[in-house]
């Protein structure tokens, strides 16, 4: 008797076992992806009382290089791009210490010592993310997922065990990855994935590529004094000022080359880029040339999400299907910006559980390109927006200017910052640009007083702290090349 009870008891408990395994995989939001924007609508969700999941996984890259949750911004982007951007800062200042009255020494930059710290530095806040969805009670699963139907999905861990996973939304915020142009001998190339791992030096190096990466990963290696060209196709900084652009890229002093490239080749260890217009023997060749989505491998084709130019369609962050839902780079027609997906991801939660209809305000949505000794930085309409946009009703101000610390370094008599601002006649302010130092810090205390609707006369109107670049802002006369001498 004693016997049989406890053989159904058993049966009993192993039957609620089960069942609780299988309840334990439904929740009520499941995130794929644990870069900026998964992440944070994770831990926004948590407000909300809900069961959430967040799946993330790390397909290594070309030449393996595997990195933790956080996504590209903190892994291969942002992050150790800010602290080689330092490194860079650095290495510049060195080269007026003289003229401070710095006794000189050698310069010599370690290039292992910096990639160390940084690796350490990104391991600890890989861990520390970990923690913070475990103490708020968000499961995380180290998986490459795809859908089975509409409300389900499966899950394989790097050990090839698969599982099934349930909920009632669904949020996909997967990110880009660095894409390969179709040439011979690509392979031979790294991208930004590599870049941020690379244990010895880079030596001589070419970047592919006239954007962001491009130009912020030549500034980084000149100014730790390692020869690199650039080699791009056309233009630089596609879609932005054009004027600005120009003296910009005057400013940062970087070598480079028009060219398309044809094909990459080792010869005695050294890499020979064939372009259209001859080939550059180089120690490192970085692939620069923009990025791709992986989402074919989420399945979204059989369970109907519309996906175009190789990305979700989500307005308003909504699919077409009503409970799934895209967030960040993965979005078509998006802004590719680490805030942007952050902003997004918190946004979205609050429609969901809040019942909001709260949508992304992308008017004022500033960014900086990171380099050495100049940055761009901008918010708004480039001139050429305007002038499409607005025609004659435009009027645009400008100034050159020289930081004051350039003026005891003769090897910068030729550096002069740039700015201008571009407004409509009735004072209203569509578009600021800035080449200078440290423009990123700058420009991000303008965009709040332009968004609220500062005018031209409220520039004018305003005291600036001298000596600082930012005054430099204050007061700008009327471009000169303009027809109309009237001021906002």
């Amino acid at each position: 008797m004693i016997s049989n009870y406890k053989e159904k008891h058993q049966k009993y408990k192993k039957k609620y076992v089960k069942l609780k395994r299988e309840l334990e995989k439904v929740y009520d939001l499941i995130i794929i992806g644990g870069g900026s924007a998964g992440v944070a609508a994770a831990l926004e969700s948590v407000k909300y009382g809900i069961k959430v999941a967040i799946f993330d996984y790390v397909e290594p890259s070309e030449h393996g290089s595997i990195w933790g949750i956080g996504g590209t911004c903190l892994n291969v982007g942002c992050i150790p791009k800010k602290f080689f951007y330092h490194a860079a800062q650095i290495g510049h200042t060195l080269d007026h210490m003289e003229n401070y009255g710095w006794e000189k020494s050698k310069k010599e930059h370690n290039w292992n010592i910096l990639i160390n710290n940084i690796r350490k530095y990104i391991v600890s806040q890989n861990k520390d993310l970990e923690i913070s969805l475990k103490k708020s009670k968000i499961d995380y699963f180290n998986m490459l997922v795809s859908f089975v139907d509409q409300y389900n999905i499966k899950g394989v861990d790097n050990q090839g065990k698969e599982s099934y996973f349930t909920a009632k939304k669904f949020i996909i915020a997967t990110g880009l990855r660095p894409k390969y142009p179709n040439i011979e001998g690509i392979h031979y190339g790294i991208t930004s994935d590599d870049f941020f791992f690379l244990q010895n030096p880079p030596g001589e190096t070419l970047i592919i590529g006239g954007s962001y990466i491009s130009l912020e990963i030549g500034s980084f290696l000149k100014n730790l004094c390692y020869p690199v060209t650039i080699m791009v196709r056309s233009q630089f900084l596609r879609g932005f000022d054009r004027e600005t652009v120009k003296i910009f890229i005057e400013n940062i002093d970087l070598d480079y080359i028009q060219g398309v490239p044809i094909k990459i080749e080792l010869v005695k260890n050294i890499k020979r880029v064939h372009y259209d217009g001859g080939s550059i023997d180089v120690n490192t060749v970085i692939i620069a040339t923009g990025r791709e989505s992986k989402i074919y491998q989420l399945g979204l084709d059989k369970i109907g999400v519309s996906i175009e130019d190789g990305k979700i369609v989500a307005p308003h962050f909504k699919t077409t299907l009503d409970h799934i839902y895209a967030i960040g780079d993965i979005v078509k027609d998006g802004i590719e910006l680490t805030p942007v997906a952050i902003k997004s991801a918190k946004l979205l939660i609050q429609n969901l559980y809040e019942s909001k209809d709260y949508i992304l305000d992308n008017a004022w949505i500033p960014t900086s390109v990171f380099t050495v000794p100049f940055e761009y930085s901008s918010v708004g309409l480039s001139e050429e927006e305007g002038i499409k946009k607005y025609g004659q009703e435009i009027e645009v101000y400008d100034s050159n200017f020289k930081p004051l610390e350039y003026n005891l370094t003769d090897d910068y008599n030729h550096k002069l910052g740039y700015v201008k601002l571009i407004c409509l006649k009735n004072g209203n302010i569509i578009g600021l640009h800035i080449v200078a130092p440290n423009a990123g810090e700058i420009i991000q205390g303008y965009v709040v007083a332009i968004k609220t609707g500062m005018t031209k006369t409220d520039f004018d109107n305003t005291i600036g702290i001298h000596p600082t670049i930012s005054e430099n802002i204050l007061n700008l006369e009327i471009k000169q090349n303009k027809k109309s001498p009237k001021k906002c």
